[in-house]
């Protein structure tokens, strides 16, 4: 009968010690909560800073708004084009569009290369490696690679013909 009662006051024990963990973890979890919670409102304060210095930019300058309009604009062409079936004008707005966006882009954070922190001098590499680039890259590979793309162009002109069901 004896060992009964200390199993049963065991099991008790264990029990109260098991909701007490319980109780522990929830508090625990409700705090953690708290916590990120809080974190996220910092970071979501810090990125608001952010988007205001870029606005405030904005703002400052308004001919900057050129490249959205361009961006709009050949959006606009795209769509009609694409809508009448014609078939030069998609490819031309398209990557006007990128240009336009990656324009925006660029002066929105300008002369950063990460935004606020790090800018284009301080990135770009030892003068030496950019002329190296430049006199062997630019006044020798690249117009070698025009002259090849022109001449592939010139080759395969006309070769593919349009067909009724396309």
């Amino acid at each position: 009968m004896q060992e009964l009662n200390e199993a049963e006051m065991f099991r008790s024990v264990l029990n109260d010690m098991l909701d007490e963990l319980k109780q522990l973890h929830t508090t625990t979890k409700e705090m953690n909560k708290a916590i990120i919670g809080q974190n996220q409102k910092i970071d979501g304060f810090d990125q608001r800073l952010e988007n205001l210095q870029v606005m405030a930019r904005w703002l400052e300058r308004p001919y900057l708004f050129a490249f959205p309009l361009v961006a709009a604009a050949a959006a606009i062409v795209l769509a009609a084009s694409i809508r009448r079936r014609h078939d030069g004008p998609p490819f031309y707005m398209g990557a006007l569009v990128f240009a336009a966006a990656f324009g925006t882009f660029a002066i929105s954070f300008w002369p950063y290369m990460i935004p606020f922190s790090i800018t284009v001098d301080q990135a770009a590499a030892p003068h030496t490696s950019l002329a190296f680039m430049f006199w062997g890259e630019g006044l020798f590979v690249f117009p070698l690679m025009l002259i090849y793309t022109a001449i592939t162009y010139r080759v395969f002109r006309g070769k593919v013909q349009s067909t009724s069901h396309h």
